[in-house]
């Protein structure tokens, strides 16, 4: 794949934990969701699965891909579409927490920050998460002007139910194709790319398509769109001397995880990341990843914050955390 463009050096990635204070759920409530499904009561199978493994992406992959009948692979689908209905609704909910006062981070200190990889020049930024819920569309895209190249944007408001003409239809392989033609990417000066798919987001055959599972960089081969995302975010990554500012990922995907080492051993990426688990917690876990043995050797900075920490509920300004002020001079800086 040939960019055609000049990117920024400041690239954003997010995981899970980006939206936990906005409505979103991590990987065990997830779990959660899916086990107390009323879909599962009567079959015995899935349910002693997923007490056994506390992974859901897993289980659905043994599940979807193992020795199972076609009706306990038809439930563990719906028990998981289900989860992500719950999951869509809470952030959904965010806008009448956020009118009555009950709110645990500030959607609007986090849409600056955001803003933040926007080049102030001709080079583009790239935004990649890996996460598929509705947030970013939900409360920050429209104050951006936000751009996903291969998608047509729709008109997605902060607090209602998706109608049917907020479900994409995915390119196929010849438009994709063509892509570089185009020169999609000049589209805007942000490029929201969602490398796992999206909620909203449906294949050829009109079935939802959200990278789950074990073989997610199968899953990702297969769908054209994806595919493309992929070999951006290894072009972007890899274009040299790039910092790479991480939010809320636990680091549990090997094509994820590679990516960003053979970019930091090959190409000088420089690795920030933010994540409220502890930093002796977290770097016992980080070595254990695979291609990750020796990341926490080479980390650039750690901050072991909440999204609550850096983007306060109280209405305030992103600069009066010191938290923020401390990203802003390490990961920007600027005073």
């Amino acid at each position: 794949m040939s960019l055609n463009i000049s990117i920024s050096k400041t690239v954003l990635l997010t995981g899970a934990g980006f939206t936990k204070d906005f409505g979103g759920f991590l990987a065990e409530e997830m779990w959660s969701f899916i086990f107390n499904s009323p879909s599962l009561d009567s079959f015995p199978r899935v349910k002693d699965l997923l007490r056994r493994d506390f992974s859901y992406e897993s289980v659905y992959h043994d599940i979807i891909d193992g020795k199972y009948a076609p009706e306990e692979k038809d439930r563990i689908k719906k028990a998981v579409n289900s989860a992500y209905d719950r999951l869509d609704e809470n952030i959904r909910q965010y806008k009448s927490r956020n009118m009555s006062g009950n709110i645990l981070a500030n959607a609007t200190s986090a849409t600056n920050f955001i803003r933040e990889f926007e080049s102030p020049n001709a080079n583009r930024g790239f935004f990649f998460t890996l996460n598929q819920d509705m947030f970013v569309e939900r409360y920050c895209r429209d104050a951006i002007g936000l751009s996903t190249p291969g998608v047509t944007i729709q008109d997605i408001s902060q607090d209602r139910e998706l109608d049917q003409l907020a479900y994409q239809q995915l390119p196929n392989d010849d438009t994709v194709a063509k892509f570089n033609n185009k020169n999609l990417l000049s589209t805007a000066r942000l490029l929201y790319i969602k490398l796992h798919g999206s909620y909203n987001w449906r294949d050829a055959s009109g079935n939802s398509y959200m990278v789950i599972g074990k073989a997610k960089e199968d899953l990702i081969s297969k769908e054209p769109l994806l595919k493309y995302y992929f070999e951006l975010f290894k072009n972007v990554l890899s274009s040299g001397n790039v910092k790479l500012f991480v939010i809320g990922y636990g680091f549990n995907d090997e094509h994820i995880n590679k990516v960003i080492a053979d970019s930091i051993w090959h190409n000088g990426l420089r690795l920030h990341i933010m994540n409220q688990v502890a930093q002796d917690a977290f770097s016992r876990v980080l070595p254990k990843k695979p291609h990750c043995e020796s990341l926490w050797e080479v980390i650039k900075c750690y901050y072991p914050y909440t999204i609550s920490m850096v983007f306060p509920p109280d209405g305030k300004a992103i600069s009066s955390t010191i938290q923020y002020a401390q990203i802003m001079e390490n990961f920007f800086e600027r005073q």
